[in-house]
């Protein structure tokens, strides 16, 4: 058995009612919500209303696993769930993988004891935020989202926001490690901490960042309040380049 809801192959599920609540389930992965693809098949997960809420994994995705397929936030909230990795969802190291993030959706107050609060994305794992929010997620590394192993990130539009989220060691906001690559060409990150690096953004071992808008403000660190990154990355700013209130530090 995988989460309150276990959807796999070619399935689809729809979560819509605005008092449909999946919650207080324990899983070793996908604590409320559990996707597989199978035999050539991907599962698609619509959410637009409800709550998936107070849900536990062991290992990751407190509140959904995408292990492969699609999960599309379109409204409703994802709250109060916990694991090691991706309190709130965790998007796994399959090339096929992917969630889409849009309108009035929320991920808050999920917690991960190691990487990412709010958002785990390894592997192929893909994440696209055009609107909703991120905020109030803790992790020691990635409070808001973790990227690593080649993931992809891409906040677009004006709608989308990561803010208030904390880090006990690195990366407040949003952390890429490992070959990820972060495309930021629209929306916030703002209010982010961490007591080490990178209030808003942490760059690590080879990964790439570029930036064409945007907003990064108002993130607290040890070092490098706005993005904290070491050599072996890229940070480019295209276009307009957005807006960067805070400082950037370069190791």
């Amino acid at each position: 058995m995988h989460g309150g809801v276990a959807v796999r192959g070619g399935a689809t599920f729809v979560l819509s009612g605005r008092n449909s609540v999946i919650t207080r389930n324990v899983q070793p992965s996908g604590g409320g919500v559990h996707l597989v693809g199978g035999c050539g098949f991907a599962p698609l997960f619509i959410m637009s209303a409800g709550a998936i809420r107070g849900n536990v994994a062991n290992n990751t995705g407190g509140g959904v696993y995408v292990g492969g397929g699609v999960f599309q936030l379109e409204g409703g909230t994802i709250d109060n769930n916990r694991a090691t990795t991706g309190g709130g969802l965790s998007i796994a190291n399959r090339a096929n993988v992917s969630m889409v993030m849009r309108d009035n959706a929320l991920i808050a107050y999920n917690t991960a004891t190691a990487f990412g609060g709010g958002v785990f994305i390894s592997g192929g794992g893909h994440l696209s935020l055009a609107r909703g929010t991120i905020r109030h997620n803790t992790a020691a590394h990635g409070g808001g989202v973790f990227q690593s192993y080649n993931s992809n990130f891409t906040m677009s539009g004006a709608g989308g926001t990561i803010s208030s989220n904390r880090a006990s060691v690195n990366g407040g906001g949003v952390t890429l490690n490992r070959g990820a690559v972060f495309s930021l060409s629209g929306g916030n990150i703002l209010t982010n901490t961490a007591t080490q690096w990178g209030g808003g953004v942490v760059l690590s071992q080879g990964t790439r960042m570029t930036m064409s808008a945007g907003l990064i403000s108002g993130n607290r660190a040890g070092s490098g309040n706005g993005i904290w990154t070491d050599t072996s990355t890229t940070f480019t700013r295209t276009g307009h380049g957005g807006t960067i209130n805070d400082t950037i530090v370069r190791r």
